[in-house]
């Protein structure tokens, strides 16, 4: 069994596994300017887009087990797939379900449980008393498509009260249809009125 610990670990070398590929990057970049040439990066992205479908799949799949939100991975996609929106949208999709699972079926395994009483202590005991109310579903759906509010949460108290699973994972999938929607498709224009 994982415990609190472990996971902040795991946490804390993915972080810097994140800074030090960054600043790898900057000053990989700064002794090699041409690295950055926007026309040199489109043709290794081409080269190896393949690839790095296959490794955004396998990071959206994960993400939750290290409570990562999926927004910026959901908006990461859009940037970095322009041509292969839905695709990105139902891998998006996938990734929240299996997050989802995991919170809901093996918060205790992976230390969820104590994180979560930790980080939320007042917020547990009200969010449960919603999702065991006749309510419940409107709720997680309301919920889940409020993109500041942690999705993860909802789902770890859906176990706890033992929600049937396939009512929370409706619900949620519902509330986060339309956010994802919008952040796969509209980023690019958003970005585009921006620049």
């Amino acid at each position: 069994m994982a415990n609190q610990p472990t996971i902040i670990l795991i946490k804390r070398i993915l972080f810097g596994v994140w800074i030090a590929a960054i600043i790898g990057l900057l000053g990989y970049s700064f002794y090699n300017p041409s690295f950055l040439d926007h026309e040199q990066m489109k043709i290794a992205f081409e080269q190896y887009s393949q690839q790095l479908f296959i490794i955004y799949f396998l990071i959206c799949m994960i993400r939750g087990v290290f409570l990562l939100p999926s927004s910026p991975f959901v908006v990461l996609g859009a940037l970095l797939f322009p041509s292969q929106l839905w695709l990105v949208f139902f891998i998006s999709l996938l990734g929240i379900f299996a997050s989802a699972s995991v919170l809901y079926f093996f918060s205790s395994f992976f230390g969820f449980d104590a994180y979560f009483k930790k980080k939320y202590p007042e917020k547990i005991q009200n969010i449960q008393e919603k999702v065991k109310s006749p309510k419940a579903f409107l709720f997680i759906v309301a919920w889940s498509a409020f993109p500041f509010v942690p999705t993860d949460l909802i789902c770890y108290i859906a176990g706890t009260v033992k929600m049937p699973f396939s009512r929370m994972i409706t619900a949620m999938i519902i509330g986060e249809i339309p956010l994802v929607y919008f952040y796969v498709f509209y980023t690019n224009q958003a970005l585009s009125l921006l620049g």
